[in-house]
């Protein structure tokens, strides 16, 4: 059997150099990665984890990554203080991006993996507010847009969800 594949990588362009990353809900087993002939890169008994939180990844933006049923998941949280035009995600190693009826479209060799439409939301006085929120696609980079803005004085979270067209690992 033939397999295609392609991977790309996001990268936090303008993000800080050393945000905190603190991994949370640990999975059982553990996975050795011996890749390559030089055993000084090898890796034996790495732990996995189900959340991994990258604290001040922009100033005072958090970004958490995490599984969620058969969905890998990513969402912001910008609190008071943080901008929402500081994230800048280039999808680097993809051929394309666009917009569809909402959807972040990535154009891969293999074909195409929809990022479902963007969900933002504040929580204020005890009730969740939805934030009307759009992807900004610019060539292979992404912004958020806010078309009727958002409560500045408050946490307001971008949650976002990667579903992939096919198998991914």
């Amino acid at each position: 059997a033939k397999y295609s594949r392609h991977s790309y990588s996001m990268i936090f362009n303008g993000a800080n150099l050393n945000p905190t990353i603190k991994a949370s809900s640990k999975l059982q087993g553990y996975k050795n990665y011996f890749i390559g002939n030089d055993k000084s890169t090898w890796v034996s008994r790495a732990n996995s984890y189900k959340n991994v939180n990258y604290y001040n990844l922009y100033n005072n933006i958090d970004m958490e990554i995490y599984s969620q049923f058969e969905y890998l998941k990513y969402d912001f949280t910008i609190h008071p203080g943080g901008s929402t035009d500081d994230i800048l995600i280039n999808y680097d190693g993809v051929d394309g991006l666009e917009v569809k009826d909402g959807n972040l479209i990535i154009d891969l060799s293999t074909g195409k993996i929809k990022e479902v439409k963007l969900r933002a939301y504040q929580n204020i006085n005890g009730k969740r507010v939805n934030v009307p929120c759009n992807f900004n696609v610019l060539g292979n980079n992404v912004k958020f847009n806010f078309p009727n803005g958002y409560d500045k004085t408050e946490d307001l979270i971008i949650d976002p969800v990667w579903v992939f067209s096919t198998l991914t690992g």
